[in-house]
């Protein structure tokens, strides 16, 4: 299954209180002359102008909602393969963005064995008699793309999409209205459960993993040797529980796993790990989410693992990257302008999600050139904000005290 477009209509953090994001390309996508596999893009089964970004960054200031688009975007990812069932022992309120509303609606246009599909969904927040809290699943319709090939111009709204396709399962229809479910059906589908099963057919993926810890697998000393180069090798011994770490020069140790950790450094720990899921990923061609993608690493490293993607060779099944940075400069690694999307809060503290390209018509421009210069409003902190944090600090300087 390929995520193409993504929206959840119901979340105040943004402004209209709508998260909108394309993972598809939306600009021109021209063959190289030398015959090479195009860069950062993958053509979506056997349309002739679709193709999914192969990486996807998202930059902004502090506190304009990087995280809660991550997670919006691994929810939607979940909730479409069913990963996730929605339920408190997985997706806990306290997990689920702030300002989430009880009742919101997930619309997503998504390609799988070779058919479009969109996916409109209402969710609504149900609290238990012993405090535990779940999202339900109150209604949905799932439409197919059966007599118009897939286009870009079909991908520009999901209201779009669905104009031009059929209405293939309606959760709440009634029998003998279009797309009602059998009696059966009904008897099995829980209220937990999206119908997109019914033609995606997938109840379980790799989820949601721990960063900054050690796998019980052993490591390849490649992978390792990226990250720290003192080290000889990592390997895990299942009989025993324990991995048997050897750095250059020096004698072999056995360690339980919190001993190994501490053993490596965070960015050993961060990047390894990460490097072994981009793998599972890239095998099957899937989608993999990452926060703040250069936390523990340096830029050359978090270079490395975006090529990981970019690169044909290493990617040939069209996997998906999608991360978040603090740092504009890591979004120059990318060779799209339709591959970035910045988010910027107005004055009344509202999110616009604003892709790059619809504001830099120019692709030789540095990316963090253009952030980093303000050129669009609001991709720097405000200067009033920062001019009172100094006046704050030498004012507490000065007096001898933390408080104002």
């Amino acid at each position: 299954m390929r995520l193409l477009k993504v929206e959840f209509i119901g979340d105040d953090l943004y402004k209209d209180s709508t998260f909108s994001f394309d993972l598809f390309a939306s600009d021109r996508v021209l063959a190289p002359d030398d015959g090479k596999p195009l860069p950062n893009v993958h053509r979506v089964g056997n349309t002739r102008s679709v193709y999914s970004q192969n990486v996807i960054g998202i930059s902004g200031v502090n506190a304009s909602g990087k995280t809660t688009s991550v997670n919006l975007l691994e929810f939607a990812s979940q909730y479409l393969t069913m990963t996730c069932l929605i339920r408190s022992d997985r997706f806990a309120t306290t997990m689920m963005p702030a300002k989430l509303a009880n009742h919101f609606f997930l619309r997503a246009v998504f390609w799988h064995e070779g058919h479009a599909y969109a996916i409109v969904s209402a969710l609504g927040l149900r609290r238990g008699t012993d405090g535990q809290s779940w999202y339900r699943i109150e209604d949905e319709q799932l439409y197919e793309l059966r007599s118009h090939p897939l286009t870009k111009t079909l991908l520009s709204s999901v209201d779009t999409f669905i104009g031009s396709s059929e209405l293939l399962i309606s959760r709440n229809a009634k029998s003998g209205e279009a797309g009602a479910l059998t009696e059966e059906e009904r008897t099995f589908l829980r209220d937990d459960m999206s119908i997109a099963m019914a033609v995606t057919h997938r109840r379980i993926t790799d989820g949601v993993s721990a960063m900054g810890r050690l796998d019980k697998v052993s490591y390849s000393t490649a992978l390792v040797n990226a990250f720290d180069p003192s080290v000889e090798y990592l390997r895990w011994d299942p009989d025993s529980e324990v991995y048997h770490l050897k750095f250059h020069d020096e004698p072999e140790r056995s360690l339980s796993r919190n001993a190994a950790e501490l053993q490596l450094s965070y960015g050993t720990l961060v990047g390894s790990g990460m490097v072994l899921r981009a793998v599972g990923i890239l095998r099957e061609g899937g989608l993999m989410i990452v926060d703040e993608i250069e936390r523990g690493l340096n830029k050359s490293l978090v270079r490395t693992i975006i090529d990981l993607f970019l690169s044909g060779t290493t990617n040939p099944h069209g996997a998906q990257l999608v991360f978040t940075t603090h740092y504009p400069e890591i979004l120059d690694f990318l060779p799209r302008k339709d591959d970035v999307y910045l988010l910027v809060r107005d004055s009344s503290h509202k999110t616009s999600v604003i892709k790059y390209s619809d504001r830099v018509e120019r692709i030789e421009n540095k990316k963090s050139e253009i952030v980093l210069s303000n050129y669009i409003k609001g991709t720097l902190p405000n200067y009033p904000d920062i001019r009172d944090l100094r006046e704050y600090v030498a004012r507490s300087v000065r007096e001898g005290s933390n408080g104002e």
